[in-house]
């Protein structure tokens, strides 16, 4: 049950980031490992928040 709750909640506060995954995986895009860089605050992502605050990404969604 708090699982579902925490998902939602999630879910919720990144929604622009859920519909932009569902939109490119139903054109086509699939998921790929990339060289972690810093990430681009102008684009919907799930980063990895270094101690030093920055902010980094680790995948992204490639057109196959």
């Amino acid at each position: 049950m708090i699982a579902v709750l925490i998902l939602s909640l999630w879910a919720v506060d990144n929604s622009e980031y859920v519909k932009t995954v569902a939109n490119q995986i139903e054109e086509g895009y699939k998921w790929t490992s990339i060289e972690c860089r810093q990430a681009n605050e102008s684009l919907p992502a799930i980063t990895i928040d270094s101690p030093t605050g920055k902010r980094f990404v680790c995948h992204k969604l490639v057109k196959w």
